[in-house]
């Protein structure tokens, strides 16, 4: 199934539930599928991204804190977070943004390594600068989804 399509399923699947109903409805109204390219053909940041991965080693099934480290380390790289799928399957997941190109270390280099890549389908729901995502850190303490922290925080704090 297509991310935004279990959204949509997810917001039918909640009407009973008002508070979960608009945070998934919240969600599927600011998704936006996006196109993944390897962060080599993004000229200005090749050079710092191969910096990086001298010192820091990226690991399958730790996306969050893959994504978080990226943009703690680089100038002007964004975290970014939304959902895949892989075989039909919806999966929440963390990438990267610079300048509105989008690229996935994680996928790029553990799984197409260990030759579990499949053409996979992005779905960005939100996408947050270094200052963002580090108070979203803070207030969980752990490398995991941000978006239920941001929409309390953010969302509903403002209504």
């Amino acid at each position: 199934m297509k991310p935004k399509k279990y959204l949509i399923e997810l917001t039918k699947l909640t009407k009973r539930d008002k508070e979960a109903n608009k945070f998934f409805v919240w969600q599927k109204n600011i998704s936006q599928e996006v196109k993944i390219v390897s962060y080599k053909d993004i000229p200005e940041i090749k050079k710092n991204v191969e910096m990086f991965l001298q010192f820091y080693r990226i690991k399958v099934k730790e996306c969050f804190k893959n994504s978080y480290m990226v943009c703690s380390y680089i100038p002007k790289i964004n975290y970014v977070e939304g959902m895949i799928s892989v075989l039909g399957i919806p999966l929440d997941h963390a990438w990267n943004s610079y300048k509105g190109q989008y690229f996935d270390l994680t996928e790029e280099i553990v799984l197409k390594a260990l030759e579990k890549s499949s053409k996979l389908e992005y779905l960005k729901i939100l996408d947050m600068d270094l200052g963002t995502v580090t108070e979203m850190a803070s207030e969980t303490m752990v490398y995991d989804t941000y978006l239920k922290t941001y929409y309390n925080k953010k969302i509903l704090k403002n209504k």
